[in-house]
């Protein structure tokens, strides 16, 4: 795929919405209550908001989104339907439906972007909603080395996140 991007500073997008930092010092996780008001669908800014944004394609357990901004050119994030904090908290078919979807999906960008390698991240630390980053990697991008972060972002054009849409859609042809 020809890429049409450009460099930009970017801030962390989690699933297309902005992380919320942790109010005040030390971990989330050291005030447990705190972290299971977080953890609820009521604090849950996807929930709250009725969905993830910039979806790309929905499927039947996991939305794929790609926003205009991401740490990588191929990045997409697989975020769950169900309000679940683990996968393994998912009912049983709809648990293999996330991960055949997100595989479905990494197919996808292999296909397009034919990268070194792709990154599988699942975190929940800040986002405490099911939600997987896919990161196809290449040889000189900005992270080798290190973990993948916004400390450099790829504007990316509405005709690209559609390329990316389009490979999914055709992967999803083919996986029949």
């Amino acid at each position: 795929m020809a890429h049409s991007l450009v460099m930009a500073v970017g801030e962390a997008r989690d699933g297309g919405r902005s992380q919320e930092p942790s109010s005040g010092s030390g971990s989330v996780w050291s005030r447990p209550q705190d972290w299971q008001d977080r953890k609820s669908t009521a604090a849950c800014p996807i929930c709250r908001d009725g969905g993830p944004t910039n979806v790309l394609v929905e499927f039947a357990a996991s939305v794929a989104c790609a926003g205009p901004s991401a740490p990588l050119p191929g990045y997409v994030c697989m975020v769950a339907r169900r309000h679940v904090v683990e996968p393994f908290e998912l009912p049983g078919l709809e648990r293999r439906q996330f991960w055949d979807e997100a595989m479905l999906v990494a197919r996808a960008l292999n296909t397009l972007f034919t990268p070194a390698k792709i990154n599988y991240e699942i975190h929940g630390n800040t986002m405490p909603h099911l939600h997987m980053h896919l990161h196809p990697r290449f040889a000189g991008d900005p992270y080798v080395g290190g973990p993948i972060s916004w400390r450099a972002s790829f504007d990316r054009s509405p005709q690209d996140r559609q390329a990316i849409a389009d490979a999914i859609r055709r992967e999803q042809t083919t996986t029949v």
